[in-house]
């Protein structure tokens, strides 16, 4: 496939997914590399955006600090920095919540629920984490986010209430894959929700209309730019609607199919710092 030339001018702010795409499997910073091709295309006035599935307490401070903006949990929510603002929020609907954490648990699966810098489950549900998703990982590095504010475990149900703090994300894991299935065939017919089947025994659920693209609109309506006004970054299906929107699409060569088959440019791999070849290839 012949590679599109990038037009500046209708690409003005950069959007950056993380995981497979900045960062390599279950790391918490990117190389020297990576970090300084951030820093030099924010520095040439370009506003650098983040965006990601995880939380702001699952990006550390020194990652933050490359970019302007952060898109987080899927696009429910953006966030200005370095003050951590928020200027979007499209949180999930207490009542739809609690229906969606029901059918979770009564499939056997435990949630871990996003509420903007915070992240609230249970013990039961990190040692699922651990025997699934992380049962290659050593230590428990990936999971500093989830230790939330004070304490280390909160009870998600007590966190899914009117009164509580705005829920951006569910993510929920299982034991098994066919215990996913189940859940994911009930809740894809929940009103109300997105619903993303990830690893094979996880499931993340967001309100509604959340994706990143909806997200990067809204900042560019804030920025006074218009829709799409974006070069994104990408390797995997919940980019897919960021990179369909943006002006120019750039995908990993470690990235799904899905997403290749629209790409405007194949980057290198996570492996090989391929973001950065194709931030200093296209912007400078």
């Amino acid at each position: 496939m012949a590679e599109k030339v990038l037009d500046r001018s209708r690409c003005r702010m950069a959007a950056f997914d993380l995981d497979g795409t900045l960062l390599r499997e279950f790391s918490l910073t990117p190389t020297d590399k990576v970090k300084k091709a951030l820093n030099d295309l924010k520095d040439s006035g370009i506003p650098v955006v983040v965006s990601s599935g995880r939380d702001l307490s699952q990006i550390s401070p020194e990652l933050l600090g490359c970019f302007s903006y952060a898109v987080l949990t899927n696009g429910s929510c953006v966030a200005e920095l370095p003050q951590k603002k928020l200027i979007y929020s499209h949180p999930i609907p207490w009542m739809i919540l609690l229906r969606a954490m029901k059918k979770v648990r009564k499939n056997g699966g435990a949630c871990f629920l996003m509420q903007f810098g915070c992240i609230r489950g249970t013990e039961e549900g990190e040692k699922i984490v651990f025997e699934t998703m992380l049962k290659h990982v050593k230590g428990d590095a990936m999971l500093t986010g989830y230790a939330g504010e004070e304490s280390r475990y909160h009870k998600d149900i007590e966190a899914a209430n009117p009164f509580a703090a705005p829920t951006y994300k569910v993510q929920a894991f299982f034991g098994d894959g066919e215990s996913c299935g189940m859940a994911f065939a009930q809740l894809e017919k929940e009103k109300g929700l997105e619903i993303l089947k990830m690893f094979g025994t996880t499931i993340e659920i967001t309100a509604s209309g959340v994706t990143k693209a909806a997200a990067l609109d809204a900042l560019c309506a804030e920025l006074g730019l218009e829709s799409g006004s974006y070069a994104a970054f990408g390797d995997g299906r919940n980019d897919l609607e960021m990179l369909q929107s943006a002006a120019y699409a750039v995908v990993m060569e470690n990235g799904e199919q899905c997403v290749k088959d629209i790409a405007d440019y194949i980057a290198p791999p996570v492996t090989e710092d391929g973001a950065a070849e194709a931030i200093y290839d296209l912007f400078f």
